[in-house]
């Protein structure tokens, strides 16, 4: 089909059905469609400009564990789930299977590294990964469309295969207390070793909310010889 019959095509479709902002439902630009967000909402979600304690949630000025030192990772936490539109984000990705969402959270995620100051030149991109039959029952895992998204930014190694999800735990909401939440996850991942062994690691999830599920990974993680995780999240909880 010839590229002018396309763009012209495309025109039609953008008169007829324009695309709306899933934030603040006004119409959206051919530019800003990819995202499905518009430039005014994504501009305005705050982005966090510190790593972040992962026990305390302290702000970590300048990178440094000034708290907790014997946490084996950073966090990364890019934005407050608290924001409204953060969490409505997340669900339309979670729950809606709107995977542009994906897009538009690795970009704020993308702003926050820059913003603390981070170079991941020597780092490679892990998610956390979901089960199989959980996978399939979404269809897709979220965590590695955004992780697939920076790394492509940054075009560095991205590996969706090195950890892999060997329980079939419980939905983590469904747990009562933090307790429960580390129980649950125990010995829920595998991680190889030949790819994992001596790498820098940003272990990307979308959001952080007591922990124990990116605390096993790191564990698992480091049992296989990885130096340096940072966890990257989309929010914290």
């Amino acid at each position: 089909m010839p590229s002018s019959f396309v763009k012209i095509w495309e025109t039609v479709l953008d008169i007829l059905f324009p695309p709306l902002c899933t934030l603040c439902e006004k119409t959206m630009n051919r530019d800003e469609r990819e995202d499905g967000i518009c430039a005014s909402c994504i501009s305005s979600i705050p982005v966090k400009t510190a790593f972040t304690c992962p026990k305390c949630r302290a702000r970590l000025a300048e990178n440094k564990k000034v708290c907790h030192k014997d946490m084996p990772f950073y966090l990364a936490a890019a934005l407050p789930y608290g924001d409204e539109r953060v969490k409505k984000l997340i669900w339309k990705l979670k729950y809606e299977k709107h995977t542009y969402a994906a897009r538009s959270l690795a970009r704020l995620m993308r702003e926050h590294l820059e913003a603390v100051g981070v170079s991941p030149s020597d780092f490679t991109f892990v998610p956390i990964p979901l089960h199989k039959s959980r996978e399939r029952e979404r269809g897709f895992n979220q965590s590695e469309l955004i992780g697939a998204f920076i790394a492509n930014a940054f075009q560095l190694p991205f590996e969706r295969k090195a950890l892999i999800r060997i329980k079939k735990t419980s939905a983590q909401a469904e747990t009562k207390n933090r307790n429960e939440r580390k129980e649950n996850m125990a010995g829920a991942f595998s991680a190889r070793e030949s790819i994992v062994k001596n790498k820098n690691i940003f272990l990307v999830d979308d959001v952080y909310t007591s922990g124990a599920t990116i605390e096993e990974a790191v564990r698992t993680l480091k049992k296989a010889g990885a130096k340096h995780v940072v966890a990257l999240v989309a929010a914290l909880a």
